[in-house]
This record gives structure tokens, sequence and C-alpha cells, in this order.
């Protein structure tokens, strides 16, 4: 008697053990709609990010790199920020606060305190 009790303890947990992975098996397994739709979505940003960036202006000829070069040179602190429009272009992105950080293309970045140069790198 000992022994089948023994036997329907270990036949039941081996059920219950199987049960849960079964169940952990269909849930690891099941899409998520919610997910699937977000991943989608992020793909088709992504793509749109994409083309944006291949259609962006770099200046990057040869012909137009030694001027670009060349105004970098010509930033001086304390200029203004229609100066420095005037001289690199509109920037790819801008930071703003206190103290705004403009992106050029190839790692050009102008940093303005109150408007005005405060320092800047040059692009590569």
């Amino acid at each position: 008697m000992q022994i089948t009790k023994s036997i329907q303890k270990h036949t039941y947990s081996g059920l219950v053990t199987v049960l849960l992975f079964a169940m952990i098996a269909v849930f690891v397994n099941k899409p998520d709609p919610d997910l699937e739709k977000r991943v989608s979505d992020l793909e088709n940003r992504v793509a749109l990010l994409e083309e944006t960036l291949s259609n962006t202006d770099t200046i990057n000829t040869s012909d137009q790199e030694p001027q670009y070069r060349e105004n970098w040179r010509q930033l001086r602190e304390g200029m203004s920020e229609d100066k420095v429009r005037e001289l690199l272009g509109q920037p790819n992105r801008i930071d703003g606060g206190r103290l705004s950080i403009w992106h050029y293309p190839m790692g050009g970045r102008v940093f303005f305190s109150r408007g005005k140069v405060d320092r800047w790198s040059e692009p590569f």
C-alpha cells in the first residue's frame, strides 16, 4: 500500500511538472500582437530615418570640403548663431538648453552658451 502511494505521489508530481512545462511552452511561444505591432512600427521608423539620411546633403565632395573646412576655421568665441549658420549652414541636429549644441556632418559640433559660441570641435 505504501509503495502504491509513493508511486501515485511521484506520478502526480510528474504530471504537474509536465503540465507546468507545457503551459510555459504555450505562453513563451504565443505571439504577442502588441509586440509584433511595435516591432513593425519601429522597423518602419528606422527605414524612414535611413531614407532621410540617404537623402541628406552632406558636405563631402572634394570641391566643397576645403571651403567647408576653411569656414570651420573662421569660427570665433562669442560669435552669434546667425553668423555660424551663415558660415556652416543649417546643423543636422540641435540639442537645446542654456548650453546648446549644434551637430554637423562628419562629427562637427558647435557649443553655444546664451546664444554665443563657447567652443567647437571641427569635423573629422
